[in-house]
C-alpha cells in the first residue's frame, strides 16, 4: 500500500510498522526541508545502502529541532538586551521582561520545530531559558551590589577618614559621627539607579561600621552609661528592623519568581497545545482532500466499467478510513501537560 499512496499520504498517514506519520504527521515540510530530505534519501542510494525515509526523516527533525532550539534563544537574547537595562529597581521590572521574550522565543521555536516526540526539544527550551532567567536574576544583583558599594564608597569616603583619623574620639564626639553619617546616607537614598539590591548593600555597610560606632560611643564622656546604653539597644532596633523589611522583600522576590516558573510553564502548554491544534486541523483538512479524490477516482473507474481496478480504488479507500482513524486514537499527547 506504501507505494500506492501519494506523497501527502506519506506525510499525513500511519502505515504499520513503518509508522512514517509519527515521524512527520501532521507537520507540513517546507520546500527547504523536503530538499534536505530529497537529498539524504538520494545519498542512501548512491551509498548503496538500503534508503529508509523514515531514518531520514527522524535525522531531519533532530536537526531542524535543535535550530529551532537555537534560533529560539537568540532571539531571547537579542530581545532582552534590547529591551532590559540592569540594575532594574526592582524584580517586576526584569521579571516582565523575560516574560515579554520567552513568549516570543517560544513562538519563534514552534515555527520552526516538527515531529518533536515527546516534546524533548521544547523542554530543552524551557530548561535553557530557565537557566538563564537564574542567571539573569543573579548577574542583576551582582550589578546592583557593586554599583551601590561603589556609590557607598565614594559618598562615605569623609567618614572613614575621620573614623581613621580619630576626629570622633572626643566628648560629643557620637553625635557628631551621627550627624556626619546622616548626610552621605540621605544622599544614597536619593541616588537613582541602584537598582534592586539597594537596601541590601544599606544594610550591610552599616553593620560593618558598627564597631567603630560602637568605639566612638564608648569613649564619649559626655554620654551617661545609660545613656549609652539606650543608644546601643535602638541602634540594634534599627538594625533588626531593617533585616526584617529586607527578609519580606526577599520572600515577595521569592514568592515573584515562584509565580513566573508557573506563568512560563502555561506559556510553554498554551503555544504547544495550539500548535497540537492546528496539527490536527492540517491533518483532517488533508485527510478529507485525500479521501475526495480516491472517491472521485473510484466513481470515474466504475463509469468507465473498470470494475477490477474501481474494486482496487475501494479496498484503498477503505484502508484510508481505517488508518486516519488509528492516528485519531493516538493523538499526539502534551506531555508537558
Amino acid at each position: 500500500m506504501l507505494e500506492e499512496h501519494s506523497m501527502s499520504s506519506w506525510m499525513f498517514l500511519d502505515h504499520g510498522p513503518k509508522a512514517f506519520s509519527e515521524l512527520v504527521a501532521p507537520l507540513r515540510l517546507c520546500l527547504g526541508m523536503l530538499g534536505s530530505l530529497a537529498v539524504s534519501y538520494v545519498d542512501s542510494i548512491r551509498s548503496g545502502t538500503v534508503p529508509c525515509i523514515e531514518n531520514a526523516v527522524l535525522a531531519l527533525a533532530q536537526m531542524e529541532n535543535s535550530a529551532a532550539v537555537q534560533e529560539a534563544i537568540k532571539h531571547y537574547e537579542d530581545r532582552k538586551e534590547r529591551l532590559l537595562k540592569l540594575p532594574t529597581e526592582t524584580v517586576e521590572e526584569l521579571l516582565k521582561v523575560h516574560s515579554q521574550c520567552e513568549k516570543e522565543a517560544i513562538k519563534v521555536f514552534m515555527a520552526r520545530s516538527f515531529n518533536d516526540e515527546g516534546q524533548e526539544y521544547q523542554k530543552q527550551l524551557q530548561m535553557t531559558l530557565e537557566s538563564k532567567l537564574r542567571d539573569l536574576c543573579s548577574c542583576n544583583e551582582r550589578v546592583s551590589l557593586d554599583r551601590c558599594q561603589a556609590l557607598l564608597t565614594q559618598l562615605f569616603q569623609d567618614l572613614e577618614e575621620k573614623i581613621a583619623n580619630g576626629i570622633y574620639i572626643v566628648p560629643g564626639g557620637y553625635q557628631q559621627f551621627l550627624n556626619d553619617q546622616k548626610e552621605p546616607l540621605e544622599k544614597y537614598q536619593r541616588a537613582p539607579g541602584k537598582g534592586l539590591m539597594a537596601s541590601r548593600a544599606r544594610q550591610d555597610y552599616l553593620k560593618s561600621q558598627e564597631t567603630a560606632a560602637q568605639s566612638i560611643l564608648k569613649a564619649d564622656y559626655n554620654l551617661t552609661q545609660k545613656e549609652k546604653e539606650a543608644e546601643v539597644e535602638q541602634v540594634r532596633a534599627q538594625a533588626a528592623e531593617r533585616e526584617a523589611e529586607l527578609q519580606r522583600k526577599l520572600r515577595e522576590e521569592a514568592q515573584k519568581m515562584a509565580e513566573e516558573k508557573e506563568k512560563s510553564y502555561e506559556e510553554h502548554k498554551r503555544q504547544l497545545l495550539a500548535k497540537m491544534e492546528e496539527d490536527r486541523k492540517n491533518q483532517q483538512l488533508e485527510y478529507e482532500k485525500m479521501l475526495s479524490i480516491k472517491l472521485q477516482e473510484e466513481r470515474r473507474l466504475q463509469e468507465e466499467g473498470r470494475r477490477a481496478e474501481a474494486a482496487r480504488m475501494q479496498d484503498e479507500i477503505t484502508q484510508l478510513k481505517t488508518e486516519f482513524k488509528e492516528i485519531q486514537k493516538k493523538k499526539r499527547r502534551c506531555l508537558i501537560c
